[in-house]
């Protein structure tokens, strides 16, 4: 019986294999590449959305010393109590943040204003976590409130 032996090519066998392993890695490749372009572009869209300082910051100002002043007089008719005033002057003050800064600060907790570094905020709100959240307020509110005129004053 004789028995012979041949070695076939190299690539005699089905080359459709080859080829669709190496378009799914291809697509692989480019899904990936797709995705950190597209995060990218969306990190700086984001960046683009901030709002722009007011034209006119000084009537910005004006307006948000007037609702302390309307705070404080509520407050001295007895129409509010304490921890309603430190409530409403913490509201006007990130009110006036985002109008200065276009950073809404509305949500913050102490702890994201202190990684914001926006140490005026963070002081007042210092000032005003006691009153605000204790169990029986105690505060001088009508100090507050000048401190807080003062941070509009002179925010940057």
């Amino acid at each position: 019986m004789n028995t012979k032996i041949q070695l076939q090519d190299m690539f005699s066998y089905s080359k459709s294999p080859i080829i669709i392993l190496g378009g799914l890695v291809a697509l692989y490749i480019i899904v990936l590449v797709a995705m950190v372009v597209i995060r990218k572009i969306l990190k700086n869209n984001a960046r683009k959305k901030r709002i722009p300082k007011p034209v006119n910051i000084q009537r910005s100002r004006d307006k948000y010393l007037k609702k302390l002043e309307a705070l404080r007089s509520k407050f001295e008719t007895g129409d509010i109590d304490i921890r309603e005033a430190y409530q409403r002057m913490s509201a006007i003050i990130r009110d006036y943040v985002y109008a200065a800064t276009g950073r809404s600060v509305i949500s913050f907790t102490l702890e994201d204003v202190k990684k914001a570094e926006m140490p005026a905020l963070q002081a007042l709100m210092e000032e005003y976590y006691h009153p605000e959240f204790a169990k029986h307020s105690e505060g001088d509110v009508i100090a507050s409130i000048e401190k807080t005129k003062r941070a509009i004053e002179t925010w940057n």
